[in-house]
């Protein structure tokens, strides 16, 4: 007899489990679509090169979730060059 409950209790709560591990992909599009709209609306022109403000937001979004990140600023007045 316990060995039939157990079978149905498993029966029943393993399609709940899997149900429950599934992403909300609804809730992910709406923070997905704010935050390309906070991007959006900062003012990365460059020059002179404002395009930190991006690398800040994305620096602090990701700290709030837990995410380790480095955050790598050029000194002030400092212009950066890339070479291939």
């Amino acid at each position: 007899m316990r060995q039939l409950f157990l079978a149905v209790m498993s029966a029943v709560l393993t399609p709940l489990a899997i149900r429950s591990q599934q992403p909300d992909w609804a809730a992910a599009h709406q923070e997905t679509i704010a935050h390309l709209q906070a991007m959006i609306r900062m003012n990365t022109v460059n020059p002179p090169g404002n395009e930190i403000a991006v690398g800040r937001y994305l620096d602090s979004t990701l700290k709030a979730e837990g995410i380790e990140t480095h955050l790598f600023e050029p000194r002030q007045g400092e212009l950066l060059s890339w070479r291939a």
